[in-house]
């Protein structure tokens, strides 16, 4: 019995761990939007067997990141503009209910934490290391007693667009905006009011979904444009 438990508890972690594995190369730009996955070749890349590796592209497509297609092609999941737009004011709710509840509990050390983060951001010019402290940043702030799950809703949302939003920070001018926006956001948590908060927040999502809109209407120009 003991040895059965043991081997289930062994294949879960390498499972998790594959999942775990393919999805952050999916949200740092490694694995691109529409790119397609060839389940052996990621095995083998990954050093395990089909068995996880199948299993946990099953997860990632219940997560909205990888999309089945006719033939079994697997592919990175792309997203129409109306359906970012659709997932940022669904966020704006979420966040902004996230964000006023925790405000009732934050301490002045979480505080401290998110000033930290936001200066760090400040001066981070590396996209994926300003995306780090950028989901440290809004955990911090959300983060609060028996919200658990509403967390996990807010990070699978935040994890369908963050391709898109990685790409949009690369761009100097939109970390710049985005560090301008967090500094409204701290400075809401600082007096402690929710009704800038509600506000800050909102700008916030809607300045991003605005760029990533934006981002693709460029690049499908451009796409069309050489393909001329």
């Amino acid at each position: 019995m003991a040895t059965k438990f043991e081997a289930v508890l062994d294949y879960r972690t390498v499972q998790q761990l594959v999942t775990e594995r393919i999805r952050a190369a999916i949200l740092d730009g490694t694995l691109k939007p529409n790119q397609a996955i060839n389940q052996a070749d990621l095995a083998r890349r990954l050093n395990v067997s089909r068995i996880p590796t199948r299993e946990a592209l099953r997860t990632l497509e219940g997560e909205g990141l990888i999309k089945s297609q006719p033939h079994r092609k697997v592919v990175v999941a792309t997203m129409t503009v109306e359906e970012i737009r659709d997932v940022y004011a669904i966020r704006a709710v979420l966040e902004v209910k996230a964000a006023v509840g925790a405000l009732k509990q934050i301490t002045p050390q979480r505080i401290n934490v998110m000033r930290e983060l936001q200066q760090k951001m400040n001066s981070e010019a590396d996209p994926d290391r300003w995306s780090k402290l950028n989901n440290d940043f809004h955990l911090a702030l959300y983060q609060r007693e028996g919200a658990a799950r509403l967390l996990m809703v807010i990070e699978m949302l935040r994890n369908w667009v963050a391709g898109y939003v990685r790409l949009l920070v690369s761009d100097p001018e939109h970390r710049r905006l985005a560090n301008a926006d967090h500094a409204r956001i701290l400075k809401a948590v600082e007096s402690r009011s929710a009704k800038r908060l509600r506000t800050a927040i909102d700008h916030h999502l809607r300045t991003s979904c605005d760029g990533v809109v934006s981002s693709l209407w460029n690049t499908a120009l451009a796409n069309h444009i050489r393909q001329r």
